[in-house]
């Protein structure tokens, strides 16, 4: 669940970006910092006897030494503010902003078995006109999952696109019960 300042610090440092014509750069940064925050991590992070100062430094060496002083502010106010143990929030939040802002779309796919690199195409190219964007704007992670037997399933924020022959089969399961129920 993601926490209650994640929303107003992602969409300021969206805001700021925007202006300030900075977004691919911070979104680099972003993007680097992000998997750097591990529980250790974010356990001296969240530690008050943990000076400030040392706070930001880390910080500052995890995000590649940003030279841009408003992202080393931002830093330091999440910092001063006790913020700094919910930056994954924020950064996940400000990454989500970001693409939306680039009409970019991460899908999610599902397959029985790895594709090869035509098929990944096809599916990219599939899943662009289903999602009414250009191919180069889905953003595609892929999952074997051998329990779907066949076909393949995609994952959009809420929306499941199920065409793997498990679903296939459990939506003939469903029809078979129910038509059995009633006669």
């Amino acid at each position: 669940m993601e926490s209650p300042a994640a929303r107003p610090y992602g969409e300021a440092l969206l805001a700021l970006a925007l202006e300030k014509g900075t977004l691919t750069s911070w979104t680099a940064t972003m993007q680097k910092l992000l998997p750097t925050l591990t529980e250790d991590v974010l356990f001296w992070l969240r530690n008050p006897t943990f000076p400030e100062g040392a706070k930001n430094a880390l910080l500052h060496q995890l995000a590649g030494n940003p030279d841009d002083p408003l992202l080393r502010n931002f830093f330091a106010l999440v910092v001063a503010r006790g913020r700094a143990g919910q930056l994954p929030d924020m950064i996940r939040r400000f990454l989500r902003l970001a693409k939306e802002k680039e009409g970019l779309v991460e899908v999610t796919v599902e397959v029985a078995a790895p594709l090869d690199e035509e098929k990944r195409a096809e599916v990219r190219e599939a899943a662009g006109r289903l999602l009414g964007r250009p191919a180069q704007k889905v953003l595609l992670s892929w999952r074997v999952r051998p329990e779907l037997l066949g076909g393949l399933r995609l994952r959009v924020e809420d929306r499941t696109y199920d065409a793997s022959l498990r679903g296939r089969l459990q939506h003939m399961k469903r029809v078979l019960t129910q038509k059995n129920g009633r006669g």
